[in-house]
C-alpha cells in the first residue's frame, strides 16, 4: 500500500512551486508537472513510445486543484 507515490510527490512539488511555497515559480512547476505525468505513466506500465507521444502541457490557469488530484490518485490506489 502506498502513502504517496513518486508521481504524487512530484504533483505536490508542482503545486508548491506554482504557489511560491518552494523556489522556481511556474517554470519549476511545469518541470515537476511533466515529470509527475511521466512517473505516473511509468508506474502503470505505459510504454516509452506512448509516454514520449503524450503531451503533458502545463497551464497554471487550468490545472486540477491539488486536493482533487490527490483524491483521484487515492481512489486509483483503492485506499478509500
Amino acid at each position: 500500500m502506498y502513502l504517496l507515490t513518486y508521481s504524487e510527490v512530484l504533483f505536490l512539488e508542482a503545486e508548491a512551486a506554482e504557489r511560491g511555497w518552494i523556489p522556481g515559480g511556474s517554470a519549476a512547476a511545469a518541470t515537476y508537472y511533466a515529470n509527475a505525468i511521466t512517473a505516473s505513466l511509468q508506474q502503470y506500465g505505459i510504454g516509452a513510445a506512448a509516454i514520449t507521444a503524450y503531451d503533458p502541457s502545463y497551464d497554471s490557469e487550468t490545472r486540477i486543484p491539488g486536493i482533487v488530484r490527490e483524491l483521484i490518485a487515492t481512489l486509483a490506489h483503492g485506499m478509500l
